[in-house]
């Protein structure tokens, strides 16, 4: 130990600031690195990357059931947007009395419609916890006029009195893709709609911006999630057959539509395919009745790592620095050129140089070493094969043979 702290100590100012620079450096990168211009976007892709090779799979979850807009449903309607409110309001209608556990709307009504005033007086009745996806301009970006904002907000103070509740169905994305949670009332001070549907059960590791767990399909012929279209239970005898698809399970209500809010997964880039925000949401829904959540580990130990990491690595490298001295023994120094790196005694039998340029061991083995000063174009300028005479390297041969012949004659 005292040898090691008299080494510490030879280092001299100059190595003792670049090591604590470097650990600054690994520090930074430790704590940083999603948020850092390449790193975040290396980091980034290896997430992706090892969660697409670890991602796993599942059969169909009988305990969700989505009720979407598809393409067809555009068709046949003849609206897109904004989507017909008359098919909302009979599907709710219809399906309020099946005993669903609770139906979650993820649509955005942004503008008037002749149907509104049946949809506030069916979402008033509701005997079903209904909730309904509502934007209070919270968010970086707002995405409506201000005529849509005063028709958005006037549609939900005319709920006030109902059993229908309003709720945050944002999702954000990194790089344009959705990995996580959105940070619990980071966009909306109303509560997340996983959140309310699943009001009761432990859906903590969501609040911190958690990981969302995606999963694959365990049979080719059956998806984790089944979207029924909403004009099945428009019609009341069609629903009624439809029954047992509703009847005990979280109901989500929204758009599954080739071309219109979609977003790109970690297995996006394996699968080839975007999901929509309502597949999205209840992808987060399974997550959270399966208290599918990874404790995230606290800042502070990420911060401890890093200083560990980075401070053992840096003692252990500045301990083990050679400076170099200013006699004739090191062979840099003696051909008049303090920026060679010392080279070990004859007889250490390491095979390899430690480089201390920089306050910093670097270990090059000789044939590396001369091959690369030789080969650049540097030179050694002859000082490290004088020190072969001196018994100093026992590697000539390593250098190149025209370098050797016109430096050794």
């Amino acid at each position: 130990m005292k040898r090691r702290w008299q080494r510490l100590r030879a280092a001299g100012p100059r190595s003792l600031l670049t090591a604590c620079g470097l650990l600054l450096l690994a520090f930074i990168v430790v704590t940083m690195s999603w948020r850092l211009p390449i790193l975040g976007n290396a980091e980034r892709l290896l997430y992706d990357l090892r969660y697409s090779l670890t991602a796993p799979s599942t059969g169909q979850d009988q305990r969700i059931q989505l009720i979407v807009y598809d393409d067809n449903t555009l068709i046949e309607t003849g609206k897109r947007t904004p989507l017909d409110r008359r098919l909302l309001v009979e599907a709710l209608r219809n399906i309020d009395g099946f005993g669903a556990r609770a139906i979650g709307i993820d649509i955005l009504l942004r503008q008037r419609q002749d149907e509104d005033d049946e949809l506030k007086e069916t979402l008033r009745a509701m005997q079903t916890p209904t909730y309904l996806s509502h934007d209070d301009g919270r968010g970086e970006a707002d995405f409506m006029t201000y005529e849509q904002r005063e028709f958005h907000n006037g549609f939900f103070r005319d709920l006030d009195d109902g059993t229908t509740r309003p709720v945050n169905a944002r999702l954000e994305d990194e790089a344009g893709v959705v990995r996580n949670w959105p940070q619990a009332n980071s966009v909306s001070s109303h509560p997340q709609i996983v959140a309310a549907l699943v009001a009761g059960e432990d859906v903590r590791g969501a609040a911190d911006g958690g990981a969302i767990l995606y999963q694959r399909q365990a049979d080719p012929e059956r998806p984790v999630l089944s979207p029924l279209r909403i004009d099945l239970f428009a019609n009341a005898e069609l629903a009624e057959s439809l029954r047992s698809q509703i009847e005990g399970r979280y109901i989500l209500i929204g758009s599954d539509i080739s071309d219109y809010e979609r977003f790109r997964t970690p297995l996006s880039g394996e699968s080839g395919e975007d999901l929509s925000s309502t597949e999205i949401h209840a992808t987060m829904l399974a997550q959270a009745l399966d208290n599918g959540f990874h404790p995230r580990l606290p800042f502070a130990a990420i911060v401890l790592i890093g200083l560990f990491v980075g401070s053992s690595a840096v003692l252990w490298t500045v301990a083990e620095a050679r400076m170099l001295p200013g006699t004739a023994t090191n062979a840099g120094a003696a051909g008049g050129n303090r920026h060679w790196p010392a080279f070990p005694a004859a007889g250490a039998g390491h095979g390899y140089t430690r480089h201390a340029g920089a306050g910093l061991a670097v270990r090059l083995d000789h044939r590396l070493y001369c091959r690369f000063l030789c080969g650049s174009g540097i030179g050694c300028g002859g000082e490290a094969f004088r020190a072969v005479g001196a018994g100093q390297i026992p590697a000539a041969r390593h250098c190149p043979g025209d370098h050797r012949q016109s430096r050794t004659t």
